[in-house]
C-alpha cells in the first residue's frame, strides 16, 4: 500500500490520543512520589492524612486553625505559580474560576468543605474531606492506594 499525504495526519492524531494517557501516568508518578513517604509503592491512610494536614497548615496563613476563602484562593494562586500553570488564559484568568483536581472552583471547594456554613473551614472539616477522598480512591478497600488506583482517580 502506497503512503498517502494523510499518513502524517493519521500518525499525529494517534499520538494526540496517546499523550493524555502519558501525561496522567507522569502526574500519577509525581503525585505518588509526594505522597508515598516511606517509598513502599503505596499510599497509606496515615500518609494521605499527614499530607492533608500539611496542606491545611500551609493554607492557614494566619495560623488560627481555620481556613477562609481568601486563604484558599491565595494558596491556589501560589500553587499555580509554583507549578507553572497558566494564570492568564482560559478559565484560569479569574481566581474563582480556577479548577482544582476534582474540577471544583475555589468557591465550590470551600463551600463543600465548610459543612456548617460559618465561612470557615476547620481542621476537622478538612480532615473529613481528606478521608472521603482517600476512601473514594481506595477502590479495593485495603486501606492503601496503589499507583493504579491513583491513576484511575486522576482520569
Amino acid at each position: 500500500m502506497k503512503p498517502t499525504q494523510s499518513s502524517p495526519l493519521i500518525v499525529a492524531c494517534a499520538l494526540a490520543l496517546l499523550l493524555p494517557s502519558a501525561a496522567f501516568a507522569i502526574e500519577a508518578d509525581e503525585k505518588m512520589d509526594r505522597l508515598d513517604r516511606n517509598n513502599d509503592g503505596r499510599i497509606s491512610r496515615a500518609e494521605h492524612s499527614a499530607r492533608a494536614e500539611r496542606i491545611f497548615n500551609k493554607i492557614d496563613k494566619d495560623g488560627d486553625g481555620k481556613l477562609s476563602l481568601s486563604e484558599l484562593k491565595d494558596w491556589k494562586d501560589q500553587d499555580d505559580k509554583v507549578l507553572g500553570r497558566d494564570l492568564k488564559g482560559g478559565k484560569r484568568k479569574n481566581r474563582l474560576e480556577r479548577d482544582f483536581d476534582d474540577g471544583q472552583t475555589a468557591a465550590e471547594k470551600f463551600k463543600a468543605l465548610d459543612e456548617n456554613g460559618d465561612d470557615r473551614v476547620t481542621k476537622s472539616e478538612h480532615a473529613k474531606m481528606a478521608k472521603q477522598k482517600f476512601d473514594s480512591m481506595d477502590k479495593n478497600n485495603d486501606g492503601e492506594i496503589s499507583e493504579s488506583e491513583l491513576e484511575k482517580s486522576m482520569d
